[in-house]
This record gives C-alpha cells, sequence and structure tokens, in this order.
C-alpha cells in the first residue's frame, strides 16, 4: 500500500501508471527463469469535507483494484468518495 498526500486521484492514478509500466518494463530472475512482473493497481481517494475513514478507503482503494484485475490486469483504476 501507497499512501500520497496533498495530491489528487489524477496525480495518482498518473504515478501508479508509472510503476505499472516500470515493472511491466523489468522482468525478475527467479531460480534461472525470467518473470514478467504485472500489478493491478486501485487508487482512492476522498474529499476533505466529507473525510472518511481509514477502512472505507482501503475498501474503496479494494474495489478499484479489483476493477483493474477484472479489465484485464496490469492497469491502474481509481474509485473517489462520492461527493
Amino acid at each position: 500500500m501507497i499512501l500520497l498526500r496533498d495530491t489528487t486521484v489524477e496525480s495518482a492514478s498518473i504515478r501508479a501508471k508509472a510503476i505499472c509500466s516500470e515493472l511491466a518494463s523489468t522482468p525478475i530472475q527467479a531460480d534461472g527463469i525470467q518473470v514478467d512482473v504485472t500489478v493491478s493497481v486501485g487508487v482512492a481517494g476522498y474529499h476533505q469535507r466529507l473525510p472518511v475513514t481509514k477502512n472505507q478507503l482501503i475498501n474503496l482503494a479494494d474495489k478499484a483494484m479489483y476493477k483493474s484485475k477484472r479489465d484485464g490486469r496490469n492497469r491502474v483504476s481509481a474509485q473517489e468518495e462520492s461527493k
């Protein structure tokens, strides 16, 4: 889990996409076998005027991550608390 402060969901998504790209372009050697790595990321955010609990924020990120997996993996999906 990565927590970013003082950023927008859009900016966090851009950073997450950069991490996905870097991981996908960096194969790992494990027991002499090349392993390609992908990652599915869920980004969540909230507005200060509508604070959420830690568990609610994690739940939002979790839902977004599973959306990434359903939509084809190795991607970023965002879920923002309702305004």
